[in-house]
């Protein structure tokens, strides 16, 4: 299980919002997130793990879990591609 400390977008944009932030200035929050929540996908593995190439075999438990990040970051770019 990895635990990664994003910000709360809803909570940030209600802070904005009793501030008299703009609705696009709360759009933003959740921008912002996303773009961090995409480059930490994208960067996969490598975000998690010091050393991947030793855990090349498939039926090692890091090493299904570099697979289910391989195909999460190539899902990621083709959706990316399509829009």
């Amino acid at each position: 299980v990895v635990h990664v400390g994003f910000d709360d977008p809803p909570a940030l944009a209600r802070e904005l919002a009793a501030h008299g932030g703009s609705e696009a200035e709360q759009l933003d929050c959740y921008r912002r997130v996303r773009d961090e929540i995409r480059d930490f996908v994208e960067k996969l593995p490598e975000n998690i793990l010091p050393h991947p190439r030793h855990h090349q075999d498939k039926a090692c438990p890091v090493g299904v879990m570099l697979l289910v990040a391989n195909i999460a970051t190539q899902l990621l770019r083709e959706a990316a591609a399509q829009s």
